[in-house]
């Protein structure tokens, strides 16, 4: 199954509809013109509606339509009001560029036409039709036109690519980076639920975790409404990190940790692999000045999610003479506190970094952007001499993107 995860753009109803309202004065105006001598003018007197259908988005559309025939003291004036349905189809062409379809399919009458003045020569129904007929190449253009310059999916990726390359270039915890590379996005949905719009997407890609490169660049190509059920996100992810970024981790993990009241202070790791067995040389500045030496081979237990050692050595050795005299018990406090930490838990360990991304994507987006990964287990761990790699599954990864907040 290929990488992927869930994409939500996420809107309220009322923001997206005042948008466009707003758009369409803009676009289409008040529309002025004649049929058989009757001067017609169309102006939109409420918010537009925007109905989800399947394939397709319904709009409705209420108007003010006035008529009026100047012809002396027999002049004609009515007044009424309606409401145009019209259906917007989508399709998306080479190049991720958007084209749509736009139809009148009915109307009906909000307030029928009072005629203020005069009288018409044409029954108002058939007038209205004559007028509508008249308007609809004009209106629907427009429409097109407004929703091209306003659905620009090449504008949205550059936007998505930009705030992404923030979020990994903020995300950098303890030297660790991230490389997204996106190849599809498959669009689903597009749902009206609780007052908000919610398009659905599958986003389909790879992503690398290392401390050689930041950021991302890619063009994807976009499906609109394929064939075929929506599997379940699954992305994997390629991690590969030299032993100077995993010595910023053990000195993060070990930050927190206290011996007899006072912090263990750990202030530089040599990590060697030789063999099969990891060796690390650690500086302790406090509560003793000394040197650490940890040994052991290291064996990953998937299930449990856990990296236990064989052969674990773990020693003490105090730095100078005065140390060496005072050493021995705390030196024995540390060595059985370091050996109560293994079996280490890998499961914790990406919970602090998912939680890490996650803060830092809310943070860097003003909370336009959420990420939230269900589960993410580690599948792999291979050791280098200078680094280690890991193949981790994350398991229903889900991105949510609020376009246009209440």
């Amino acid at each position: 199954m290929e990488s992927n995860i869930n994409l939500v753009l996420d809107s309220d109803k009322q923001s997206v509809l005042n948008y466009f309202s707003q758009l369409f004065d803009e676009k289409v105006g008040v529309q002025k013109f004649d049929v058989n001598g009757i001067s017609v003018q169309l102006k939109r007197i409420d918010a537009l509606d925007i109905i989800p259908d399947s394939n397709s988005v319904k709009l409705s559309l209420p108007l003010a339509m006035s008529l009026y025939k100047s012809a002396g003291i027999f002049s004609v004036e009515a007044t009424g009001k309606l409401a145009m349905k019209l259906a917007v189809k989508f399709q998306i062409l080479k190049n991720n560029v958007l084209s749509t379809e736009t139809n009148i399919i009915s109307w009906d009458w909000i307030e029928e036409p009072k005629i203020e003045i005069g009288s018409l020569d044409l029954p108002v129904e058939k007038l209205t039709n004559l007028a509508l007929k008249h308007y609809e190449p004009v209106l629907t253009a427009k429409m097109d036109e407004l929703i091209a310059q306003n659905l620009n999916l090449n504008d949205f990726l550059h936007t998505m690519l930009v705030k992404s390359n923030e979020v990994i270039s903020a995300s950098d915890w303890l030297g660790i980076k991230y490389k997204p590379t996106i190849y599809s996005i498959d669009i689903h949905d597009f749902q009206l639920q609780n007052g908000r719009y919610k398009l659905d997407a599958k986003v389909f890609g790879d992503i690398e975790v290392s401390d050689s490169f930041i950021g991302s660049s890619f063009v994807p190509e976009i499906r609109l409404f394929p064939d075929g059920n929506k599997e379940k996100s699954s992305l994997s992810i390629s991690v590969d990190l030299h032993f100077d970024v995993i010595k910023n981790i053990i000195l993060d993990q070990f930050s927190e940790i206290e011996i007899g009241g006072k912090p263990l202070n750990l202030t530089d790791i040599d990590i060697h692999y030789i063999g099969d067995k990891l060796n690390l040389e650690i500086d302790i500045d406090s509560p003793i000045k000394a040197d650490l030496f940890l040994s052991g081979k290291p064996r990953f237990d998937s299930n449990n999610q856990s990296i236990d050692f064989d052969d674990l050595d773990v020693k003490v050795k105090a730095s100078n003479i005065l140390y060496k005299l005072t050493a021995p018990v705390i030196a024995g406090v540390i060595e059985n506190r370091i050996k109560s930490m293994v079996p280490i838990s890998v499961r914790e360990l990406l919970q602090i970094a998912n939680q890490k991304l996650s803060d830092t994507t809310r943070e860097k987006t003003g909370e336009k952007i959420n990420l939230s990964i269900e589960e993410s287990r580690v599948e792999e761990i291979i050791i280098y001499n200078n680094m280690i790699s890991l193949k981790i599954g994350a398991y229903e990864v889900e991105v949510m993107v609020n376009l246009l907040p209440s």
